[in-house]
């Protein structure tokens, strides 16, 4: 209890931090004297340091195990955010997101796989339910936080407030280091003791997945493939929803931003009822309409007139992107073994970056190619598609009777 409770208050310590920065990029234009194009850079060095330290980070966890992750991930972002407070600079500041991108990707990676050895399958997700509450908390309570202490005293009190609470979090899990130590440390699929691990194997996923049992191949690829949906259908919405309501529907800024606000507001609420469907019904009865429900929406938003049935429309799209959140990735954990589980979850993560960028850009390449009602049509059939592969493609994950802890 103590260990998840600690990967709780970490993860919302964490993104309360990421959450400083963001009010810091109209500030950058004047302080650091960078075009607004150029500080709008800060996020995406985040974005791909995040990309490019999945899948060796998850051949580290493999290698080392989760518990020196979660202790060492957050002491390089200490680093790299008081090197910013120390000596603020465009260039620092760029090479010090891509390492918090890196190392909070790791960090992520590895608190999933701590807490998967902490609880029984059966309590899966509602644990990955509570990562995600927490962490959306901090991110929104921090964008505030940062906000108020960027206006009153600084953009170098940020980046020392970010590193500060990354060095708390890094000394909390050293302390009780044994609390989030996993219950049975991960092996190498070579038969290797940990630390002799087989680096040469890196990227030999055929291997990899040959270590699933044979009855859940195909259902890990699926839920690859599920979650390059997922990702894309999300990134596609945010991107595609601001130029249809506002090009087409003449819906104003404030009007398109009180839609995504609804459908954020929508997804915390579903948090805790999304880890009971799915650590009580099982995981298919949460991914399948994660990815059928918006195809609904989807094929609805191009004959919406106003601005309530696009409301409507998104309050769907929040019920499903809540159901989203945790399941696939507690599906997953379900079928991978200890040994091969960083290596495997990284690749998944890496082909869900890959749809999150697909996802603007199809829907870009449609919408101007005919008008921005077009590309909603386009993808609906897709998300249909993929609900009716999770449904009758894959197995399901949750073994019933694993109630020990439930």
């Amino acid at each position: 209890m103590v260990g998840i409770l600690l990967l709780y208050l970490s993860s919302f310590a964490l993104s309360f931090g990421q959450g400083m920065v963001l009010p810091v990029l109209p500030v950058l234009v004047s302080d650091l004297d960078v075009s607004v194009a150029a500080a709008a850079q800060v996020i995406t060095a985040f974005a791909v340091g995040r990309f490019i330290t999945l899948i060796p980070g998850g051949a580290l966890l493999d290698s080392i195990g989760a518990r020196l992750a979660v202790i060492g991930t957050p002491i390089v972002i200490t680093a790299a955010t008081l090197s910013v407070s120390a000596l603020p600079s465009y260039g620092l500041l760029m090479a010090a997101m891509l390492l918090v991108g890196g190392a909070e990707a790791i960090w992520n990676l590895s608190r999933e796989i701590a807490g998967v050895e902490m609880v029984s399958q059966a309590q899966r997700g509602r644990m990955m339910s509570g990562f995600m509450g927490s962490s959306s908390a901090g991110a929104a309570l921090g964008s505030a936080f940062g906000g108020i202490l960027l206006e009153h005293t600084g953009l170098r009190a940020v980046f020392l407030a970010y590193g500060g609470i990354a060095l708390a979090v890094s000394v909390a899990s050293f302390i009780w280091r044994d609390r989030v130590a996993p219950r049975g440390a991960a092996r190498p699929a070579t038969g290797k003791p940990q630390g002799a691990f087989d680096w040469g194997a890196l990227f030999n996923y055929s291997k990899l997945v040959r270590e699933i049992r044979p009855e859940y191949r195909r259902t890990f690829f699926v839920l690859v493939m599920t979650t390059f949906v997922m990702m894309m259908y999300r990134m596609f919405i945010q991107a595609m929803l601001p130029l249809y309501a506002g090009t087409h529907l003449q819906l104003s800024p404030s009007q398109i931003g009180y839609l995504f606000s609804m459908m954020g507001i929508v997804v915390f609420v579903m948090i805790i009822p999304a880890g009971l469907v799915i650590d009580k019904l099982g995981r298919k009865w949460a991914i399948v309409p994660s990815t059928g429900l918006p195809a609904l929406a989807f094929i609805l938003i191009p004959y919406s007139t106003t601005f309530a049935e696009l409301a409507v429309l998104f309050t769907i799209v929040g019920v499903a992107n809540g159901l989203s959140l945790g399941s696939v990735a507690v599906a997953t954990y379900d079928v991978l073994p200890a040994a091969v589980r960083g290596r495997l979850q990284a690749l998944r993560r890496t082909i869900s970056e890959v749809g999150g960028i697909s996802g603007p850009l199809f829907g870009g390449l449609i919408a101007g190619a005919t008008n921005p009602g077009v590309p909603f049509l386009v993808v609906a059939p897709i998300l249909v598609v993929t609900a009716l592969i999770c449904a009758f493609g894959a197995r399901e994950t949750l073994v019933k009777k694993d109630r020990r802890l439930a």
